[in-house]
């Protein structure tokens, strides 16, 4: 993994992001390559929720809400990243309406609520 102010790049099957980590403020958006979305249900076992690509991003709902990420994310090429933080999140929102703010977090908070009621494992039975 190479950093470079803003840009970050990720080998093939290094870690973007890790479901469950602390947020760190951080989402990330893919400017080149791909990355696997992953989710780990209660007995460890993966799932494959979805391939992103460029112009796609990861991380943006514990950017919104401060809170855990809900998924892994591994590249699955050479990947290269922009860094979105809080700081840029502020400033890409600038002067919006108070109001669409509270319905990012009122999304975001749905989101989360319906991903924590969803676990692969049952589709065993």
């Amino acid at each position: 993994m190479a950093k470079n102010k803003s840009i970050i790049n990720f080998l093939p099957g290094e870690l973007i992001i890790k479901q469950g980590a602390s947020n760190d403020s951080t989402a990330y958006m893919i400017m080149r390559g791909e990355a696997e979305l992953v989710m780990q249900d209660k007995h460890g076992k993966y799932s494959h929720i979805a391939y992103i690509g460029p112009n796609q991003t990861v991380g943006e709902m514990a950017l919104i809400d401060g809170e855990s990420y809900p998924v892994s994310a591994i590249a699955t090429t050479r990947t290269q990243c922009r860094i979105l933080d809080k700081n840029s999140l502020k400033q890409l929102l600038g002067d919006t309406d108070p109001f669409v703010v509270s319905l990012l977090k009122l999304i975001t908070s749905r989101y989360r609520a319906l991903l924590q009621q969803v676990d692969p494992a049952e589709d065993d039975t």
